[in-house]
């Protein structure tokens, strides 16, 4: 058989693979048609579209230069080349290739919308405002256009324009669950907690395992003050997506403010094992550890002074003879040794609210965008 036709069966299953978001299959189909064909523009965007998929940015940038080199008057190869580096959290690096995009196929709204992100998300609010005119005015029925203003508008910190283009989008993909994740991120930033909450609970009715309908969840029960239900929406985002930093730094947060300080730890140790580099989530860990310390530091102070009060309350019952009066010394005692067994460990749940501005609820989305979805 013809190599160059069993390359395109490859290249068939890739993109159907693609259309269902088997990423992994995906990749191992493009691979195979690349082996009998290493520089095809489509093999390459096939294979960058895919190792995006699965959050391998690094690589699918590669894969994506591969297909600028084999296509370079062709405009989607930059857009999935800027693409990869915004979802890897390269924005200004994503500009260049973006714009090549626009100028190739100035028509197309969502190479404006994708430019108009990345601008935005280095600063360039006008101009990121200007390209998603343009993006709504060439295609006012995407929805997806729709979402990425609305997160422009986030950026512009209009949280008003945002809920409005983000219940449009809603409006126009009512089945995407992503867009209805969108939403709850969006009101949760406007602290609208109980409409966040039922945003992404409508999300996750459409898709159980939509990851960012999780967090999402988790910032607007934890903003409802509802600790437990936070916590599980919270741990369910990173069984979904492990390592997800606005989920992990959100969950070792509350941990921590609830003196869980070891497994606030292990949480962060977690996210640290697949993003090694993070600096939120390694600060976020060297925090808890200080805490820690500070803490252990202080129970030992506060157990040896009550130890040695509490000697002195039981030398004391010894030689006081007034019935009444020995038994509020007994009672002290009773109390006081209480009080220095519960401080023999650091972790129980303690009185105070976390801080979140580590743990950004809306963070997830901007970490990772859509980047878990076929562009």
């Amino acid at each position: 058989m013809d190599p160059r036709d069993v390359a395109h069966r490859h290249k068939v299953r890739a993109s159907a693979a693609l259309e269902i978001g088997r990423y992994a299959v995906a990749e191992r189909e493009a691979r195979k048609a690349l082996s009998l064909h290493p520089t095809d523009l489509e093999g390459n965007l096939y294979l960058a579209r895919s190792l995006m998929g699965l959050g391998r940015y690094d690589d699918a940038i590669a894969a994506a230069h591969q297909a600028v080199a084999a296509g370079p008057r062709d405009a989607y190869s930059h857009y999935i080349l800027g693409f990869a580096h915004q979802a890897g959290g390269a924005h200004a690096t994503a500009v260049d290739p973006l714009r090549e995009a626009v100028k190739l196929a100035p028509k197309i709204g969502r190479y404006h919308a994708r430019l108009a992100l990345a601008l935005a998300e280095t600063g360039e609010i006008a101009p990121a405002l200007g390209h998603i005119e343009i993006a709504l005015a060439l295609d006012n029925e995407n929805a997806l256009i729709f979402s990425e203003a609305a997160k422009v508008y986030v950026k512009a910190a209009d949280l008003a324009a945002a809920e409005a283009l983000a219940r449009r989008a809603v409006g126009l993909s009512p089945a995407q669950a992503y867009m209805h994740s969108l939403l709850a991120w969006i009101l949760g930033l406007a602290k609208k907690w109980d409409a966040s909450a039922e945003a992404a609970r409508h999300a996750l009715r459409l898709e159980p395992n939509d990851w960012s309908a999780w967090a999402d969840l988790g910032a607007a029960t934890f903003g409802l003050g509802q600790r437990d239900e936070a916590e599980r929406a919270y741990r369910e985002a990173l069984r979904l997506r492990p390592g997800l930093p606005s989920a992990a730094l959100s969950l070792a947060s509350l941990l921590w403010h609830r003196g869980r300080f070891v497994e606030a730890e292990n949480v962060c140790a977690a996210a640290l094992r697949i993003d090694p580099k993070n600096p939120r989530v390694r600060q976020m860990q060297d925090s808890v550890r200080e805490m820690r310390r500070e803490r252990a530091v202080s129970r030992g102070i506060a157990r040896a002074f009550g130890s040695v009060l509490l000697l002195a309350l039981l030398a004391g019952i010894a030689q006081v003879h007034d019935p009444y009066a020995r038994m509020v010394l007994i009672a002290c005692a009773a109390v006081l040794g209480v009080g220095i067994y519960a401080m023999r460990t650091p972790d129980g749940e303690i009185e105070s609210e976390p801080t979140r501005s580590n743990s950004d609820s809306a963070q997830h989305h901007d970490d990772s965008d859509e980047n878990d979805r076929a562009p």
